[in-house]
């Protein structure tokens, strides 16, 4: 069985114009690493939090070579 977590810590901003702005600190864990390891921060400006959900897990996908699939993730996220 495959062990993919992503553990999305920070915050997220409302802007006029609709967008949400996150600034986001990426932690993971795969099989090759049991250990929760950071990954990178990130900012992303986007309109929803879905739309955020697959941004992080595109950058956890790249960091750790491996797909999409089974990606379990975790949020701490403060609106400012």
């Amino acid at each position: 069985m495959s062990h993919k977590t992503l553990l999305i810590v920070g915050t997220a901003k409302v802007v006029e114009t609709g967008k949400i702005h996150y600034n986001l600190t990426l932690y993971g864990q795969s099989n090759e690493d049991k250990r929760m390891i950071y990954i990178r921060q990130v900012k992303p400006i986007v309109k929803c939090y879905p739309e955020m959900i697959d941004f992080c897990k595109n950058v956890y996908s790249s960091y750790f070579n491996t797909d999409l699939f089974n990606i379990v993730t975790l949020e701490q996220l403060t609106l400012l």
